[in-house]
């Protein structure tokens, strides 16, 4: 398809629309120009508040993780951080896991992230509670509270924090 961009500080805004007439696919980024001449899109946002940050409702619930484990990935505002951290532990931790792996709208695994209490909030205030339309969702931060047990999760309706038990699935919506 067509590429269409901007040039700023030796980095190009891309925007590409190709197809566009009844599949619309739109891939925005920034892409460098690697040694070798070769472009690399960079896909990552870090704009919880940005709606377009944010990955469609996520096809089931997950659980944070097990309980009776203290992993100390408590950033309350820093999701990718915490999944990168959760995902590279031996163990089980499916809601960080799902979005490490996911691949919507041709943007690449690694790039979507289980957003941080802060992160999910911002993003119910930013989308609101039509873009969440489950009654809990998880976040990647583990609570302060209880931290072998719990995890930060986030009340839909209202966009208040909550923290509950890590074993239990929530639904959940990624971020990039």
């Amino acid at each position: 398809g067509t590429s269409y961009y901007t040039m700023i500080e030796n980095k190009k805004v891309v925007i590409t629309a190709p197809q566009a007439e009844l599949d619309v696919i739109i891939a925005i980024g920034t892409t460098t120009v690697a040694e070798g001449g070769e472009e690399e899109i960079d896909y990552t946002c870090g704009d919880a508040s940005d709606p377009d940050c944010w990955s469609d409702q996520g096809p089931g619930t997950y659980a944070w993780g097990p309980i009776a484990t203290t992993t100390n990935i408590n950033s309350s505002t820093d999701g990718k951080a915490n999944t990168l951290a959760l995902v590279a532990i031996a163990g089980s931790y499916p809601a960080a896991e799902y979005c490490n792996a996911l691949t919507e709208d041709d943007v690449p695994a690694g790039t979507w992230y289980l957003p941080a209490k802060d992160e999910l909030s911002a993003g119910r205030a930013a989308i609101g509670y039509g873009g969440f339309p489950s009654e809990y969702y998880g976040s990647s931060t583990e609570s302060s509270s209880n931290s072998e047990d719990y995890c930060w999760g986030m009340y839909a309706d209202s966009g208040t924090p909550w923290d509950g038990w890590k074993s239990n699935a929530h639904a959940i919506r990624c971020l990039r």
